[in-house]
């Protein structure tokens, strides 16, 4: 969907409060990069903070597969955010953690660090 008619429902917990939980995967000449690693994050993230994950493993490869594909261009960052969805507020808690999840997902072009920037980069980030 192209980003002008995307929506997000202005009760959504993740537009609110900031309730979710997202992963950014690195795509070089478009092959997602450590993508099993990505989503086993998300699925401890999703686990860590109650949020039930929407999508099978099969159905996020076949996502973010599709989106990458769609794009002009070769090196990309792949966004995807999972939220708690629209759930009835009780003061600033949510009531349930089975309303139904909200996905977003987007793409963004970007030029890869030269190969010596990024170990230098994984070196300081572990």
């Amino acid at each position: 969907m192209p980003l002008a008619e995307a929506k997000v429902p202005v009760l959504d917990r993740g537009f609110i409060f900031g309730d979710g939980v997202y992963e950014v995967v690195p795509v070089y000449s478009k092959v997602p990069f450590r993508l099993e690693e990505h989503l086993n994050r998300l699925e401890r993230s999703l686990g860590a903070v109650g949020i039930r994950n929407p999508y099978t493993r099969e159905q996020w490869r076949g996502t973010i597969a599709g989106l990458i594909e769609r794009q002009p261009f070769e090196d990309q960052g792949v966004y995807f955010q999972v939220t708690r969805g629209v759930a009835k507020l009780a003061g600033c808690a949510a009531t349930s953690s089975r309303s139904r999840s909200s996905v977003t997902c987007c793409c963004a072009s970007f030029r890869p660090r030269p190969m010596q920037s990024r170990r230098s980069f994984c070196a300081t980030a572990s």
